[in-house]
This record gives C-alpha cells, structure tokens and sequence, in this order.
C-alpha cells in the first residue's frame, strides 16, 4: 500500500531527527570537550571578548539574507528564479553589513574599553560572507529533508573548530584561538555545503521573485532581529556596566544551557519547519503531529535542564576549576531559561508554519521593550539578580506566545499540559529521590562520585517512571530508530 502524504513526511521527519539527532550528541560531546580545555586554557575575559564581538556578528545571522530562507522552506514551489534572487540579496547583505562593522569597530570597541576588540571584530566579519554562500546550499538540504547529510556536515566542521581552537590555545593564542576556530568551522561548512548540495551559484537577480519572498520573508526579518536584540541585551548590559569577567562567567553559563537549546530543539524546528509546511493545510494530521513533537521534546529536555540545575556545582567544580566557581548560580537559572526556550521554538514552529511569523514579530518587539529597562535597572545589584530577572521575563513572555500558537492551531492549553504529565512526573520523581534520599546518603563522598551518582540513579529512575506510565514509548523508539 502507497503510503500517504503525512506518514511519507512523518517518516522523512523521523530519520531526518535521528540523524540531526545522532550528528548533535557527537558534536556537544565534542564541542563540550573543547570547551572544557579552552576553559582551562584561557581566561574568562576571553571569554567575554568573544561574547561582546558575538553582539555584534551574529547580526549577520539574523539580518543578511532579508528572512528569504524561511520564505523558500516554507514556499510549497521553489524555482531557480528564487534562489539566486535569495543568493543576491545575500552577498549584498554580506558586504553591507561587513562594511558597518568594519567601519564602526573602533568605537564599539573603545565604548566597551576593550581594545583587542577592534581587530576581533573587523576579522570575524569573514562570518557574514560564509553565512552569504551557506545560506541557499543549507535550504535545498532542508525543503529535500536530507537532514543525514546536513548533519554529517555540520560534524565535520565542528571536528575543525576543535581541532584548531585547542591546537591555537596550546601554543599561546588567547582569545584568537576561538576566532581562528570559528572562522575555519564556518569556511569549511561553507564549502562542504556547496559542493553536497551541487546547487551552482548564479549572479541573477529577478524583480518579481524578490517580490514574492519579501512579503513572508520580511515579517521573519523582523521575528529575527527583535529575537537577535532581546538574546544579546544581558551580554550588552553585563559587558558595558560589570565588565568582562562578570560576562565571561555569564557567556560559559549560557553556553552550557544553550546546547541543549540549539542541539534538541532548534534542530527539531529545523527539520519539522519544512515538514509542518507541506501540512500546513491539513489541520487533523498537521495537530497529531504537533502534539507528537511536544511530547517527545519533553521527553528529552525535562530531565536534561533539571538534571543540570542539581550538577552544576559539581559540574564547574570537577570540569571548569575553583576560578569559574561564580559561574554556577548563572548556570542554575540559565537552566530554566533553556528549557522555556526549547519550548518557545515549538511557538515559532507554529507561527513560521502557518505564516504568521508578524505574531512572533510583535512578542519579541514588546519583550524588548520591557527588557531593556528592567535589566538597566538590576544591573546596579550583580550578576545573578540580571540572570533571575531574565528568567522571569522569557517566561511570562513564554506564555504570551504559547497562548497565541494554540490559539492559532486550536489546541486547548489543558490539552497541551497533558501533553506534559509523564515527561514533568517523572522528572519530578528523580528530583524528590535525589534531594531526601540520595544526597542525605552521599554528601560525604568527593565532587566526581555525587556528579556520577547523581547523573546515574537519576537516568534510570527517569526512564523506569517513563516506561511504566507509557508502555508503548519503547516499540515507538525502536519504530524511529528502524524509520
């Protein structure tokens, strides 16, 4: 029997999440290492040398491609045409945007009082240009859900950064040896993406299809540059008023809880974006799956940010060192703010999906509104007060949005929280046995045998409490595994 449209994209979408999947846990292991060894290498002002610049390059990311890439996932029929009309409005953004920071690192620079920012910054500019060539190479890989090669990719190039992040550090590079490391992680992705996807750049640049993408295009433009300001306003304000090692700690804090963010669940946007696309029509099949993805994400982030809220401070100890101890409440409150995170991508996916990025658009716009004033304000206290204030405003804002992505699938919001029941249970029954019967047992054991211990009973009572509540969880993996 021919299989239907939903279950020929249910089951691409399977292997395209087992593969992400598989490349994501090779490359955070790996990129955890590196970061492991560049944390003892370096010196947390390195760190948050890095994070100012980010402020300034990720920009490239959010703004050089106008959102025309979003606008190709989510078209139902992509020509020629809209490619190299996106590769045109890509290089041209590239050069514009490297150009403004080029000419305004010197006084981004002396306003932070960081002099080696200059240079860092003018030669980081690199980035925008790979993004540039990347960006059409990345969208043909997605809309053909060949999300094997992609991530196959995505490793290689992180083995580079590694390679020569802690080669550079070794031998006395400081801060350089994380620009060097990014710059050679994007080039070789660049090149590896254009030759895999035997897509060939044309320089043509047609009126009519720049029209047809900006309307949807220009709405995520939008999405992107409000989310780009409101992740990059505490390194803005941490950086300028309690300086570089305050932001060095946040940037170490935020980088741990990212992963999970940007590995788990912004890979699953990026392989169920185009997914949710084809089905955007078919409301029955499209909610199925949804619900689907909301409770497997649970599955997987619940344990992973709880589980780092009880480690960190044997976590920093055994890992980091005595000199990156301050980063441990970052660590802890940052691990809330990832898993709201990891669910507000379920949001964009809703809106990117169903074409209405603009109400995305207008939550973060109001989200920075609020947040700018109320950071200035904390900022006068320490770091920890700006990390707890963040928390509080991604989650009420966390609600504002999910209310509107139901709202726009007609999903009841009781029927989301059970969605929820086994994954937050579960994780709530490691947690209790953890804090009154384990740790009573083991606080005279040394930092590594509680992080082990910790780590060990609270897997296996996490996986028998998901098992025995939902008895088909085991036959569902192994049917994604073989998919």
């Amino acid at each position: 029997m021919a299989e239907t449209k939903f279950e020929e994209i249910q089951r691409k979408s399977a292997r395209g999440i087992k593969w992400q999947g598989m490349a994501e846990i090779f490359m955070r292991l790996l990129q955890f290492i590196v970061t492991i060894v560049l944390a003892r290498l370096l010196m947390p002002k390195d760190f948050g040398l890095i994070s100012v610049a980010l402020i300034f390059t990720q920009l490239a990311f959010a703004v050089f491609d106008l959102g025309f890439s979003a606008a190709l996932v989510q078209k139902k029929e992509v020509h020629e045409k809209h490619l190299s009309t996106t590769f045109v409005v890509n290089i041209f953004s590239a050069v514009v945007f490297a150009f403004l920071v080029f000419l305004l690192s010197s006084t981004i620079a002396s306003y932070f009082g960081y002099r080696q920012l200059k240079s860092i910054l003018r030669l980081m500019t690199l980035i925008f240009f790979f993004y540039a060539l990347s960006s059409v190479p990345r969208v043909l890989l997605m809309r053909a859900l060949r999300f094997k090669r992609l991530s196959s990719l995505q490793a290689v190039s992180t083995v580079v950064y590694g390679a020569v992040g802690i080669a550079l550090a070794l031998t006395g590079w400081g801060v350089w040896s994380i620009v060097f490391a990014s710059l050679c992680e994007q080039f070789i992705l660049t090149l590896l993406l254009n030759i895999f996807s035997r897509w060939r750049i044309k320089w043509k640049f047609e009126k009519n299809a720049f029209k047809e993408l900006a309307g949807f295009g220009g709405r995520v433009l939008g999405t992107r540059i409000s989310a780009y300001f409101n992740n990059n306003i505490p390194n803005f304000v941490i950086g300028k008023w309690l300086g570089a090692q305050q932001l060095g700690y946040f940037s170490i804090a935020y980088q741990l809880t990212e992963f999970p963010v940007q590995r788990i669940s912004k890979n699953i946007l990026k392989v169920m974006f185009p997914a949710f696309s084809k089905l955007q029509d078919s409301s029955e099949e499209y909610n199925r799956l949804l619900l689907k993805v909301i409770y497997y994400l649970a599955l997987l982030v619940f344990p992973i940010f709880t589980g780092l809220i009880l480690i960190a401070p044997y976590f920093v100890q055994i890992f980091y060192g005595a000199r990156w101890q301050a980063a441990i409440v970052p660590i802890q409150l940052l691990s809330v703010v990832g898993l709201i995170r990891s669910y507000w991508v379920i949001n964009s996916l809703v809106f990117l999906s169903k074409g209405r990025p603009a109400v995305e658009l207008r939550i973060n716009i109001f989200y920075a509104i609020l947040t700018i004033p109320v950071l200035m304000y904390v900022v006068h206290f320490d770091l920890n007060t700006v990390v707890a204030a963040v928390v509080a405003l991604i989650f009420i804002f966390y609600q504002i949005g999910l209310y509107n992505a139901l709202r726009i699938v007609k999903v009841p919001y009781l029927h989301f929280l059970k969605t929820l029941l086994i994954p937050v249970f579960a994780t709530t029954l490691f947690v209790l046995f953890r804090q009154f019967i384990l740790l009573p047992q083991t606080n005279h054991l040394s930092a590594i045998w509680q992080l082990i211990l910790t780590v060990f009973v609270s897997v296996v009572l996490y996986m028998v409490t998901v098992v025995l509540l939902d008895r088909s969880i085991v036959a569902k993996l192994k049917g994604l595994i073989r998919s």
